[in-house]
């Protein structure tokens, strides 16, 4: 036995994150916290002290039920103990070759998760002063469910750069909404209209302008590799031949990686 208390399920073997280390680490799956990695640092790999502990992902800790306690005097909410999911399994590489699905040179972890929770639950319980009355204590009882924003059956760990790894929270956790696709202006517009995107990592993405139908109209970027960052561009209100499109109302996108935001702008004359 190299460690204790990391963990049992399924996890890879995969390098060192800082993109110039050639160490391995193995990586192992649990509830809390959900990814632990041992980095391999020499010289007897069955010697618990040739191995670095580090917790890689905790999980996501606002994914929780939660009870309200109500009394007379006070409120008391306590959170169940542990993110609801664990991870199922851990890939680091397909084919010997490490996951850089974004190809920014920062290699990355596959994560399938299972135990998710559909919905969040809040019981809340309220004293019931009539219950006191007669010498017996009652709360009344009411649950709610909302549905769990992050229901999720796969995530990708992303690791930041060298300066990163130094700190308490090498993990880059990218989501859908860091990419965010903002209201162009002027709307409505005649002829000029800029349309503002940003990206949280360096991707190629797509900047298209369709017809209320879904036909495309224009597109003014072409899966193209831009950086992090916010970045703008003009629409003049033609289309892919250079013909002046008619009045009316148009969707504009972002798309990258098989997704896609969508907005609408309007043209006027």
């Amino acid at each position: 036995k190299i460690a204790t208390d990391i963990g049992t399920f399924g996890g890879d073997v995969g390098y060192a994150y800082d993109g110039n280390d050639d160490r391995k680490s193995i990586f192992v799956g649990r509830s809390v916290p959900n990814i632990t990695a041992l980095e391999y640092l020499g010289p007897d790999p069955k010697s618990p002290l040739s191995y670095m502990k580090k917790v890689i992902y905790y999980g996501e800790y606002d994914v929780v039920d939660a009870t309200i306690t109500i009394d007379s005097t006070d409120t008391n909410t306590v959170y169940s103990s542990s993110p609801g999911g664990f991870p199922g399994k851990i890939q680091t590489n397909w084919d010997g070759v490490l996951l850089d699905f974004d190809k920014d040179n920062k290699a990355e972890l596959l994560v399938s998760l299972e135990s998710i929770m559909d919905s969040l639950k809040t019981t809340t319980k309220t004293l019931n002063l009539d219950s006191l009355a007669i010498g017996k204590t009652h709360y009344d009882q009411v649950v709610t469910r909302v549905v769990n924003p992050k229901y999720w059956s796969f995530i990708i760990l992303e690791n930041g750069t060298p300066t990163e790894i130094l700190s308490s929270d090498p993990i880059t956790f990218i989501l859908p909404d860091d990419y965010r696709l903002d209201q162009n202006y002027p709307n409505p517009f005649n002829p000029n209209t800029t349309i503002q995107y940003t990206v949280p990592i360096n991707r190629k993405v797509s900047i298209k302008v369709y017809n209320i139908t879904g036909q495309l109209v224009r597109t003014l970027v072409n899966n193209e590799l831009v950086n992090a960052g916010t970045h703008k561009i003009i629409w003049n209100g033609k289309n892919n031949f250079g013909r002046t499109v008619s009045t009316g109302i148009y969707l504009y996108s972002l798309e990258w990686a098989g997704m896609k935001k969508v907005k609408r702008m309007t043209l006027v004359k």
